[in-house]
Formats: structure tokens, sequence, C-alpha cells
């Protein structure tokens, strides 16, 4: 799979516990847009909204990596070519998605998803 966008929802995945973008992550969502890749966020309704986005970028869904903490997630994780789950997620939202991230919210986890599915690092 070729991933070239990044779905993710707000918190529990992007921010941390303060509401804030660790320096970590906003140093790997900017090598991921250098990269030409897209990051888009998606709350609310996230699997219509990745969908969407998707659509929009003229990107196949099965090329996106979606980062996900919780049950409002989950359709998102399952439809995207690779869907992770955030460590600190929930077991629902883990048993989801393909693959679990190793850092959570606090600790740079949109980093690491970067790395390992879009920049490779």
């Amino acid at each position: 799979m070729s991933a070239k966008a990044l779905f993710l929802d707000l918190d529990g995945t992007l921010l941390n516990d303060q509401k804030e973008i660790t320096p970590g992550n906003r140093a790997a969502i900017e090598a991921a847009l250098a990269a030409g890749h897209q990051v888009v966020i998606t709350t609310g309704r996230p699997l219509v909204s990745a969908r969407e986005q998707a659509r929009r970028l003229g990107i196949p869904i099965e090329n996106t990596v979606a980062a996900g903490d919780a049950a409002n997630d989950l359709s998102m994780l399952r439809a995207a070519g690779v869907g992770v789950a955030m460590c600190n997620g929930t077991d629902e939202a883990k048993a989801a998605a393909d693959a679990v991230t190793c850092r959570d919210n606090n600790h740079d986890g949109i980093a690491e998803i970067i790395e390992k599915y879009l920049v490779h690092r």
C-alpha cells in the first residue's frame, strides 16, 4: 500500500492531554506535507469526512491511513487502507484497527504513524 493521506482524530490522537500538538508530532506532520502527503483532520463523522476528503483529493480510500482512539473512529479505522489505533485508545478501537501505536498521544504517537506509513524514516 502506498499511503498518500493520513486522516486524524483530534482528542486523544493528535492532541496531547493539554490539548496541544507535541513538537515531535508537529515535525512529523511537516515532513509528511513536505513529502507531498495530505494530513487531514476528521472529526464528528470521521468515515463520511474521510471518504469525502479522499475523493476530493483524488486518493483512493485504500491509499490512506487513519488514526483514532475511540468508538467514533471505528468506521474510519476499518475503511482506511491501514487503520491505526492509539495505544491510549479504547479496546474497541484497538480491535477495529490493523495496528496499534507503541507511543500514546502524549509521546508523539502520530509521529510514529507518519514515520512508519508515510515518510519511512
